[in-house]
């Protein structure tokens, strides 16, 4: 799967949310006002209008999430590309200045997506901009958090799948998408430029010194810069499957975390062994949740100063990942637990992975300044008896955590900082 793959899955999941016939079911539930005869088409399609433009603006969202700055452009590009076929021009067509309105709902919403508990903000910002004044009405909110919550889900789904197959690819298949998309990149530079940058690239394979360093007299700068960027995301380093390699250069955090994770599966699956409650999904989710303590204890020991605002983001962009490993059980149990909104209450709706998050950095925030984590902190919160415990199971899992440590010291908790603030 590529990044014309992902944004055209993208389109697809945005344009059968939000068909003639949905919007017209949708119509029908927050008896949005529709004219019996004339102008009913006209107000439909003003109805779409704003559905799509959340749409758009959740995945456009979601794909920042998960991708740098370099795929994340391109999965966009493609994502815009193809819904255009798809339902843009549609739009444009039978609703004015949809371009303006659109433009408009995007600068709207994406501050919005980084704020904690986003749902409320987003539900009330699509309320009003489909047409209703009122604020009492929780059936309707309800329902349009539903439409942003399912869009997301969605969208991440997608998004996660992209991530895991590209971490799965070969070094064959990484050295040929990184050409494919260079090809790309340099398709409106003049002939003879574009041709030395190629050929940097064979010489650099080749290990022709001489030759890779005659070329760059043919290029600017700047062009010599990407060619440069290119030339690094080639370069393979061999993974240690003990310990994390320090010297790896990530794409995004993301994949920061899943060698944190994978690290910490086989200590933790060994503790957790102990209490025949834990199965595979939930040593997962016990490995997400202490990765996401361990990087807000990066942040609390870095004292590297990081918005809040910046902070929640990266905090749901983990909320999506440990959501898939949360039991049926502990969704209904939240589900069951939320008290019923007060009239003229908007309705937050995280996750029930958030909850475990929040506990995580409430256990992160109890420990003295200066105060090193450790095996024991975790294994306590998950009620483990350590005596019961093999010494070399906690001796194991105290290294994974050390490194750990040093990973979100050293990368993680800056790169967030770089990515949202």
């Amino acid at each position: 799967m590529d990044f014309e793959d992902v944004g055209d899955d993208l389109s697809i999941i945005v344009d059968n949310l939000s068909t003639n016939e949905k919007i017209l079911k949708l119509a029908d539930t927050i008896n949005y006002p529709l004219p019996k005869l004339l102008g009913k088409k006209k107000a439909l399609y003003k109805l779409r209008a704003e559905i799509i433009c959340a749409y758009a603006a959740t995945a456009i969202h979601i794909v920042n999430l998960y991708a740098d700055e370099r795929m994340a452009k391109l999965i966009i590009d493609s994502f815009l590309e193809k819904s255009s076929l798809y339902f843009f021009k549609d739009i444009e067509k039978n609703t004015n200045n949809f371009q303006q309105i659109y433009g408009k709902r995007l600068n709207e919403y994406f501050p919005i997506f980084l704020q904690e508990k986003a749902m409320i903000g987003l539900s009330f910002h699509l309320y009003r901009n489909i047409g209703f004044s009122d604020a009492g009405n929780i059936e309707k909110q309800l329902l349009l958090a539903k439409l942003f919550g399912n869009c997301l889900a969605l969208c991440n789904a997608k998004m996660m799948e992209f991530r895991d197959q590209n971490t799965e690819a070969t070094e064959e298949q990484v050295v040929a998408n990184v050409m494919d998309e260079l090809k790309r990149e340099i398709s409106d530079w003049k002939a003879d430029a574009a041709k030395a940058g190629l050929e940097m690239i064979i010489a650099y394979s080749g290990a022709d010194s001489e030759q890779f360093e005659a070329l760059q007299s043919k290029l600017t700068f700047s062009q010599f810069q990407i060619i440069m960027s290119y030339v690094e995301r080639m370069t393979c380093d061999d993974e240690d499957e003990e310990d994390f390699d320090y010297d790896k250069k990530y794409e995004d955090y993301h994949q920061a975390l899943d060698d944190i994770v994978e690290g910490l599966k086989k200590p933790i699956k060994k503790a957790l062994k102990k209490n025949s409650e834990f199965d595979e999904t939930t040593v997962l989710l016990a490995c997400e949740m202490i990765t996401y303590a361990i990087a807000c204890h990066a942040r609390k020991e870095t004292q590297i100063k990081i918005h809040q605002i910046s902070w929640n983001s990266f905090k749901t962009s983990v909320e999506h990942r440990a959501m898939p490993y949360v039991s049926e059980e502990a969704i209904k149990k939240v589900e069951s637990s939320r008290p019923k909104p007060r009239p003229n209450e908007f309705i937050s709706y995280a996750t029930p992975a958030f909850g475990y998050l929040q506990q995580m950095e409430n256990l992160i925030k109890s420990q003295d300044e200066n105060t090193d984590i450790n095996a024991q902190l975790f294994l306590k919160y998950f009620s483990i008896n350590v005596r019961e415990l093999d010494g070399e199971i906690i001796r194991e899992l105290d290294e994974k955590i050390e490194q750990a440590c040093k990973l979100c010291e050293d990368y993680i908790v800056f790169n967030v900082q770089e990515v949202f603030s």
